[in-house]
């Protein structure tokens, strides 16, 4: 009964509260995620900007003829229902080999509404050392896993950054989120230290809006228009409110 105070619930060395919806704004950005499905291969990918694109690595999918012989397969989860899309890479075809990325664009399809773009800022949000990162991804081809906060960014240089996750072969072309779902790298690659420990490494996503921002290629420029078009038809979020309780 002395200093029962001292057997309260306690917090472990930092505060690691996570708000609730924090779980359901995952959900949401799974909803984009796609097991990329090449000749040979598997790979990971998500639905990017519009309804019209996704992106993945350019190891993936190096060029157009193995886009053309590839699709992408949405809400390849734990239940029964999954939506295949083929490829139209003589639509849209971007792919860039030193930042290991490619976006090209899905044929027509008549995917559920709730399968949503990714948004690409022209301005990409930061990452900092220490930051927590998560990840959603098709490791070696099953179906979508989770890799989630207990991540940290390790290494922050111009165009990479490293940090410490859970994947596999197949989980390259995922997308790599900060606590708000905001979307930082691009994951491309891992390898283990000396201590056995895993190392994995994603491109930055303000590299690759420079790398577009920088091409003078016509789709390049295309597909810029597409992100500039659907900022500006983006409503503002609505201000902020407070529920009140009664009783």
């Amino acid at each position: 009964e002395k200093e029962i105070d001292r057997h309260f619930e306690k917090i472990h060395k930092e505060i690691d509260f996570l708000p609730s919806s924090f779980l359901e704004d995952g959900v949401n950005r799974a909803q984009s995620i796609c097991r990329v499905e090449t000749p040979d291969s598997y790979g990971s990918g998500f639905m990017l900007v519009t309804r019209d694109y996704i992106m993945t690595n350019n190891h993936v999918l190096p060029n157009r003829h193995v886009a053309e012989d590839s699709l992408a397969r949405f809400d390849y989860d734990h239940d029964e229902i999954e939506f295949e899309v083929r490829l139209d890479p003589a639509r849209l075809f971007i792919t860039n080999v030193e930042l290991d990325y490619s976006i090209v664009a899905l044929a027509e399809h008549s995917l559920p509404e709730t399968i949503r773009p990714i948004e690409l800022l022209e301005k990409p949000a930061g990452v900092t050392r220490n930051e927590r990162v998560n990840i959603i991804q098709h490791p070696k081809g099953r179906r979508k896993e989770v890799s989630l906060h207990d991540n940290k960014v390790s290494y922050v240089y111009d165009k990479v950054i490293q940090y410490r996750a859970d994947t596999e072969p197949g989980s390259s072309g995922s997308p790599v989120f900060n606590n708000q779902w905001q979307l930082v790298a691009l994951h491309h690659k891992g390898w283990s230290d000396d201590n056995g420990g895993a190392i994995n490494q994603g491109v930055r996503l303000t590299a690759i809006v420079d790398s577009l921002t920088a091409d003078e290629d016509a789709e390049a420029n295309r597909f810029l228009k597409s992100i500039q078009e659907t900022a500006d038809t983006t409503p503002p979020p609505p201000p902020d409110t407070h529920r009140v309780s009664s009783g």
